[in-house]
Protein backbone atom coordinates (compact mmCIF):
# COMPACT_ATOMS: atom_id res chain seq x y z
CA UNK A 1 0.00 0.00 0.00
CA UNK A 2 1.37 3.33 -1.24
CA UNK A 3 1.65 5.72 1.86
CA UNK A 4 0.47 9.30 1.58
CA UNK A 5 3.98 10.34 2.23
CA UNK A 6 5.50 8.66 -0.20
CA UNK A 7 2.83 9.12 -2.81
CA UNK A 8 3.63 13.43 -1.98
CA UNK A 9 7.63 12.91 -2.21
CA UNK A 10 6.70 11.07 -5.86
CA UNK A 11 4.35 13.76 -7.26
CA UNK A 12 6.48 17.02 -7.67
CA UNK A 13 8.88 14.26 -9.74
CA UNK A 14 6.35 13.06 -11.64
CA UNK A 15 5.28 16.78 -12.48
CA UNK A 16 8.88 17.47 -13.67
CA UNK A 17 8.98 14.25 -16.15
CA UNK A 18 5.74 15.28 -17.26
CA UNK A 19 6.94 19.26 -17.96
CA UNK A 20 10.66 17.45 -19.26
CA UNK A 21 8.41 15.18 -22.21
CA UNK A 22 5.77 18.00 -22.95
CA UNK A 23 9.37 20.66 -23.45
CA UNK A 24 10.20 17.66 -25.69
CA UNK A 25 7.18 17.85 -27.65
CA UNK A 26 7.14 21.71 -27.75
CA UNK A 27 10.49 21.65 -29.26
CA UNK A 28 9.74 19.59 -31.97
CA UNK A 29 6.63 20.79 -32.99
CA UNK A 30 7.70 24.62 -32.48
CA UNK A 31 11.25 23.47 -34.93
CA UNK A 32 9.19 21.79 -37.33
CA UNK A 33 8.20 25.05 -39.49
CA UNK A 34 12.11 25.64 -39.20
CA UNK A 35 12.61 22.39 -40.37
CA UNK A 36 10.21 22.23 -43.17
CA UNK A 37 11.16 25.81 -44.28
CA UNK A 38 14.21 24.34 -45.36
CA UNK A 39 13.36 21.42 -46.99
CA UNK A 40 11.06 23.45 -48.75
CA UNK A 41 13.56 26.49 -49.22
CA UNK A 42 15.46 23.26 -51.84
CA UNK A 43 13.06 24.10 -54.38
CA UNK A 44 11.49 27.74 -54.16
CA UNK A 45 12.83 30.22 -56.39
CA UNK A 46 9.59 32.95 -56.08
CA UNK A 47 11.11 35.58 -53.54
CA UNK A 48 7.62 36.44 -52.21
CA UNK A 49 7.12 32.63 -51.43
CA UNK A 50 10.94 32.29 -50.14
CA UNK A 51 9.99 35.70 -47.47
CA UNK A 52 7.05 34.04 -45.89
CA UNK A 53 9.01 30.69 -45.38
CA UNK A 54 11.61 32.77 -43.46
CA UNK A 55 9.29 34.54 -41.46
CA UNK A 56 7.93 31.44 -40.14
CA UNK A 57 10.69 30.31 -39.75
CA UNK A 58 12.35 33.13 -37.81
CA UNK A 59 8.63 32.82 -35.62
CA UNK A 60 8.89 29.50 -35.28
CA UNK A 61 12.63 29.10 -33.73
CA UNK A 62 11.64 32.28 -30.92
CA UNK A 63 8.74 29.97 -29.54
CA UNK A 64 11.10 26.72 -29.82
CA UNK A 65 13.90 28.68 -27.85
CA UNK A 66 11.58 29.02 -25.30
CA UNK A 67 10.72 25.24 -24.97
CA UNK A 68 14.47 24.39 -25.46
CA UNK A 69 15.23 26.38 -21.96
CA UNK A 70 12.34 24.79 -20.57
CA UNK A 71 14.09 21.01 -21.71
CA UNK A 72 17.29 22.12 -20.57
CA UNK A 73 16.09 23.65 -17.16
CA UNK A 74 13.94 19.99 -16.02
CA UNK A 75 16.54 18.17 -17.60
CA UNK A 76 18.88 19.71 -14.94
CA UNK A 77 16.60 19.54 -12.55
CA UNK A 78 15.71 15.97 -13.09
CA UNK A 79 19.35 14.94 -12.87
CA UNK A 80 19.82 17.04 -9.31
CA UNK A 81 16.83 15.43 -8.02
CA UNK A 82 17.44 12.21 -8.86
CA UNK A 83 20.73 12.36 -8.45
CA UNK A 84 22.07 11.18 -12.34
CA UNK A 85 24.97 13.58 -12.62
CA UNK A 86 27.44 10.58 -12.42
CA UNK A 87 25.44 8.75 -14.89
CA UNK A 88 27.34 8.63 -18.49
CA UNK A 89 23.78 8.09 -20.53
CA UNK A 90 23.27 11.73 -18.91
CA UNK A 91 26.45 13.47 -20.18
CA UNK A 92 26.35 11.73 -23.43
CA UNK A 93 22.98 13.19 -23.73
CA UNK A 94 24.04 16.61 -22.67
CA UNK A 95 26.88 16.51 -25.11
CA UNK A 96 24.32 15.53 -28.36
CA UNK A 97 22.46 17.99 -27.40
CA UNK A 98 25.40 20.74 -27.17
CA UNK A 99 26.49 19.06 -30.66
CA UNK A 100 23.36 19.42 -31.92
CA UNK A 101 23.45 22.84 -31.18
CA UNK A 102 26.75 24.08 -31.87
CA UNK A 103 26.47 22.19 -35.57
CA UNK A 104 22.90 23.34 -36.55
CA UNK A 105 23.92 27.14 -35.66
CA UNK A 106 26.39 27.69 -38.06
CA UNK A 107 25.09 25.51 -40.87
CA UNK A 108 21.12 26.09 -40.76
CA UNK A 109 21.86 29.69 -39.87
CA UNK A 110 24.22 30.64 -41.82
CA UNK A 111 22.55 29.57 -44.60
CA UNK A 112 19.18 31.15 -44.07
CA UNK A 113 20.33 34.77 -43.24
CA UNK A 114 22.05 34.70 -46.63
CA UNK A 115 18.93 34.47 -47.94
CA UNK A 116 17.73 36.78 -45.47
CA UNK A 117 20.13 39.62 -46.57
CA UNK A 118 19.11 38.84 -50.13
CA UNK A 119 15.79 39.74 -49.36
CA UNK A 120 16.34 42.31 -46.74
CA UNK A 121 14.80 41.10 -44.33
CA UNK A 122 16.07 40.47 -40.34
CA UNK A 123 18.37 38.36 -39.75
CA UNK A 124 20.79 38.05 -36.50
CA UNK A 125 24.12 39.38 -36.08
CA UNK A 126 23.50 41.58 -39.19
CA UNK A 127 26.08 45.07 -38.30
CA UNK A 128 24.41 47.00 -41.42
CA UNK A 129 21.26 45.21 -42.93
CA UNK A 130 20.38 46.17 -46.44
CA UNK A 131 17.94 49.02 -46.91
CA UNK A 132 14.26 47.45 -47.63
CA UNK A 133 13.85 49.25 -50.62
CA UNK A 134 17.10 47.49 -52.73
CA UNK A 135 16.60 45.80 -55.74
CA UNK A 136 16.34 42.23 -55.80
CA UNK A 137 19.16 40.54 -56.78
CA UNK A 138 17.93 37.16 -58.63
CA UNK A 139 21.15 35.79 -59.18
CA UNK A 140 22.32 36.27 -55.68
CA UNK A 141 18.98 34.85 -54.29
CA UNK A 142 19.39 31.90 -56.69
CA UNK A 143 23.20 31.38 -55.32
CA UNK A 144 22.14 31.62 -51.46
CA UNK A 145 19.15 29.06 -51.90
CA UNK A 146 21.51 26.66 -53.74
CA UNK A 147 23.16 27.00 -50.78
CA UNK A 148 20.58 26.02 -47.95
CA UNK A 149 19.51 23.40 -51.17
CA UNK A 150 22.93 21.92 -50.62
CA UNK A 151 22.67 22.09 -46.69
CA UNK A 152 19.06 21.09 -45.94
CA UNK A 153 19.65 17.47 -46.24
CA UNK A 154 22.45 16.98 -43.86
CA UNK A 155 20.55 19.72 -41.27
CA UNK A 156 17.75 17.74 -41.23
CA UNK A 157 19.84 14.28 -40.65
CA UNK A 158 22.09 15.59 -37.63
CA UNK A 159 18.68 17.05 -36.05
CA UNK A 160 17.17 13.51 -36.53
CA UNK A 161 19.53 11.40 -35.91
CA UNK A 162 20.68 13.54 -32.82
CA UNK A 163 17.12 13.26 -31.48
CA UNK A 164 16.92 9.74 -32.05
CA UNK A 165 20.04 9.53 -29.67
CA UNK A 166 18.60 11.64 -26.96
CA UNK A 167 15.46 9.81 -26.92
CA UNK A 168 17.11 6.33 -27.23
CA UNK A 169 19.66 7.41 -24.01
CA UNK A 170 16.28 9.11 -21.97
CA UNK A 171 14.39 5.94 -22.09
CA UNK A 172 17.13 3.23 -22.02
CA UNK A 173 19.60 4.70 -19.34
CA UNK A 174 22.53 2.30 -20.39
CA UNK A 175 25.57 2.61 -18.72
Amino acid sequence: MIRVVDWLDWLPLRWLVFFHVLSAIAFLVTHAPSTMAMLKLRRERDAAAVRALLVTSRTANIASLASLGTLVTTGALLATLENLWNEPWLWISILILVGISVSMSPMAARALNEVRYVLCLPYAGSDAPRPTGAPLDEAALHVALERVARLAPLVVTVGTLGTVALVWLMVYRPG
